[in-house]
């Protein structure tokens, strides 16, 4: 059995956290897994299959798996860790990397060494993974994967593109995520291949029950996602009170949290929208405020391929997104929903057209139903790569 060792940051609540804990739900029979860790401590530890074993690595990498609030009760390491973010901060991450690289030593006796998590902007204290897998891990064939969009992430530079050239394999996470990473490094097209990320379809099922249940007679958006200007949720409150103006009865709901919570609550006040939209928080189990949902809305500026548009498909749920890397192929080629220009006016009339027309919804709603969803096909070209 081949002896595998992905390395992470940490499994705190993301998409690629996520993700990776269903990765491993699927491969831990296939292969002896090491799930290498730089910060271990996590609620999600439970979710890891008994039979992979989790490791950690020494100081200073601890670092990249911990927020400032994860060491703020630690003075030790409050200091320590903002040492490190401001050398990040003046010098560059690949700078600080070098200096951290000789407290770890070499890490032997693996066939395959998985670095899971992309690169960053050069100057964020963020990441590390593929640097340690590169220079700390010996093992026979070394894999890269990217959970990104490369061109519009921070992540195409010199240092990064210089790192991913060393790797044997390249993984993205979808087709538009991979053509997005070769536009930057066409070089290094042999080696890189479209895994879709795998999803828990039985526990979103199970985990959907009881469902919120909404006000039947107004149509229902709801977004699951985090609040940070990326995912340009300000556009949906514009499109939303859009079609409120329109004179229809319509519903937000915003599951999440983050920086940009402040600015959208006042926004909503702003636009007189404090009866039409909803704020619930982050919730550990966003499943039961989809379910009943008429429509899935993401309109962000950017994004690789979003675990969520295959989790809401996957619960009849159709989708509306904005066009970015991966929408044709994750919603537009099976028909899962709509796609539409990544722009105001574009939001705007999509919602209402979706507003106009009840049956061209129904009849998404019905190919939903008739699908079936499962992680078969990227196991299978994952299996191959290994």
């Amino acid at each position: 059995m081949k002896k595998i060792i992905i390395v992470n940051n940490n499994l705190e609540v993301g998409g690629v956290q996520t993700s990776l804990i269903n990765l491993l739900k699927e491969i831990h029979n296939l292969y002896d897994v090491t799930l290498l860790l730089f910060n271990v401590k996590s609620e999600y530890l439970e979710k890891i299959p008994y039979n992979v074993k989790v490791e950690t690595v020494k100081y200073p990498f601890k670092h990249f798996g911990m927020s400032s609030k994860d060491v703020r009760a630690n003075p030790f390491l409050f200091l320590s860790r903002g040492v490190w973010a401001v050398l990040t901060r003046l010098f560059g991450r690949k700078f600080v990397i070098k200096m951290m690289l000789p407290f770890h030593k070499k890490i032997r006796g693996y066939d395959c060494a998985i670095s899971y998590l992309h690169e960053d902007a050069p100057k964020r204290f963020y990441g590390g993974c593929n640097e340690f897998v590169i220079h700390r891990i010996d093992a026979d064939k070394k894999i890269g994967w990217i959970h990104c969009d490369y061109s519009m992430c921070g992540a195409n530079n010199e240092g990064s593109r210089r790192i991913y050239k060393q790797f044997d394999k390249i993984i993205a996470c979808s087709e538009g995520a991979k053509y997005a990473f070769l536009r930057c490094l066409p070089e290094c097209e042999d080696k890189c291949v479209a895994v879709r990320n795998c999803n828990d379809y039985e526990t979103i099922k199970q985990k959907s029950h009881p469902a919120v249940n909404y006000n039947k007679n107004i149509f229902n958006v709801v977004t699951v996602a985090r609040l940070s200007a990326e995912k340009a949720i300000h556009r949906a409150l514009v499109a939303i009170k859009y079609c409120k103006d329109k004179g229809y009865l319509i519903a937000y709901h915003i599951v999440g949290a983050g920086p940009e919570e402040d600015y959208l609550k006042r926004l909503v006040l702003e636009m007189g929208l404090e009866e039409n939209v909803f704020f619930y928080g982050n919730q550990s189990n966003p499943y039961p405020y989809l379910m009943n949902a008429d429509l899935f809305l993401l309109t962000s500026y950017h994004e690789a391929a979003p675990m969520v548009f295959d989790e809401s498909m996957s619960l009849g749920v159709p989708v509306m997104a904005t066009a970015t890397t991966s929408t044709d192929e994750m919603i537009t080629e099976h028909g899962g929903g709509f796609v539409c220009a990544n722009v105001q006016d574009d939001i705007n009339t999509q919602l209402l057209h979706i507003l106009r027309n009840p049956q061209e919804l129904a009849n998404v709603k019905k190919r939903l139903k008739q699908m079936k969803f499962n992680n078969s096909i990227a196991i299978e070209k994952l299996r191959r790569i290994l």
